[in-house]
């Protein structure tokens, strides 16, 4: 199938969680998509926040939810991240986010000593 690229302020809805960029909802300094899962009442998972990176399980009397900050892919020396420097000298956190069935999420950082090499 042919790959499609939603705009950019999308929530996409797949498997009950919702996926977002990040830099829409609420913010926070420790794991934005806690923040917003527990306000939206569903899984989260989103980007955008370069220095956060991991996942939260909450439970209530309706089930479990998740939220998960995914981090960042991108080389901070990158030419494609010089954007990123103005926000200042927060350690990028490299790493990526997989989600099993819209239940189970797991974030893997990159090894330390890897990340260390792209500085």
């Amino acid at each position: 199938g042919k790959w499609k690229h939603p705009p950019r302020y999308t929530t996409l809805k797949l498997d009950g969680c919702y996926y977002r960029h990040g830099d829409m909802g609420k913010g926070g300094t420790r794991l934005a998509a806690v923040t917003n899962a527990v306000s939206e009442g569903v899984s989260v998972i989103q980007g955008h926040h370069h220095t956060q990176g991991g996942c939260e399980y909450m439970g209530n009397s309706r089930g479990r939810i998740f939220g998960m900050q995914t981090g960042t892919g991108v080389n901070p020396k990158s030419l494609h991240f010089e954007y990123g420097r103005k926000f200042g000298p927060g350690r990028t956190i490299l790493g990526c986010g997989v989600v099993v069935d819209g239940e189970v999420a797991y974030f893997e950082p990159m090894p330390d000593r890897l990340a260390k090499e792209l500085k």
